[in-house]
């Protein structure tokens, strides 16, 4: 998939001695970085769904007298060539650029007054008058990187939120004009990650399907569709 960083990187807030001694090389990291969505391990709860809803689709095909009509779809893979998802990724990417702009003006602010403070006595008064501004541009300058890290994971929530109902809608409508019970999202693509024994059967025991055959995945299918009409909602406004 996408890949960009996404960790975001506050200034420590140090006592009160040792204002003037914060690292430079230390300030000098990028406040917000980003990366797009991964899926690097099975989704157990969405595959517990499935495996519910498979039952139900059984169940319904069973009492009209005929077999249950399945298929799967690669969500990651979905997620990945999803036009909506890298537009998605590149607001989100704007949104930390502008909160990276924000945090450096005020970086500038806390360097020029470490400036000051080191050109005073230490004990006098202007040197403990600058220190307390020091203290306090440090701890908004804190504050405004947390809170701007919280807008961060709440925009790309949302985004995976509306996406993700943007694939069911999709596959129900390809569903019902192809007479399909029920799409399983096939967990058994994704590698094994190397672990220790607990966490390799902890990967394994998550999972709720050994195979399935590439004739019924949708993957292609939905992302063309979705696609299409990503673009033609551009398109209309």
């Amino acid at each position: 998939m996408r890949r960009s960083a996404c960790a975001a990187a506050a200034l420590s807030v140090p006592s009160a001695f040792d204002w003037f001694q914060i690292r430079r090389s230390h300030d000098a990291m990028p406040i917000f970085s980003f990366r797009s969505i991964r899926f690097s391990r099975p989704l157990p709860a969405l595959a517990l769904a499935g495996a519910g809803l498979l039952l139900a689709g059984a169940a319904a095909a069973l009492s009209v007298g005929r077999p249950a009509v399945v298929a799967t779809v690669d969500l990651e893979k979905v997620y990945a060539a999803l036009d909506e998802q890298a537009a998605a990724d590149a607001s989100v990417e704007a949104l930390a650029l502008t909160m990276n702009r924000d945090a450096e003006s005020r970086r500038e602010s806390i360097e020029r007054l470490r400036g000051e403070l080191e050109a005073f006595r230490p004990g006098s008064a202007a040197h403990k008058e600058t220190l307390k501004r020091l203290e306090l541009e440090l701890l908004n300058y804190n504050v405004m990187v947390d809170f701007n890290r919280q807008r961060i994971e709440a925009r790309r929530a949302e985004f995976i939120r509306n996406i993700y109902a943007s694939i069911k809608q999709t596959l129900r409508s390809m569903s019902e004009e192809r007479s399909i019970d029920i799409v399983f999202l096939d967990d058994s693509i994704p590698q094994i990650e190397p672990a220790d024994a607990q966490r390799t059967m902890q990967q394994i025991s998550a999972r709720r399907m050994l195979y399935s055959s590439p004739k019924l995945d949708l993957s292609d299918e939905l992302i063309g569709r979705m696609n299409a009409e990503f673009r033609a909602r551009k398109a209309g406004g």
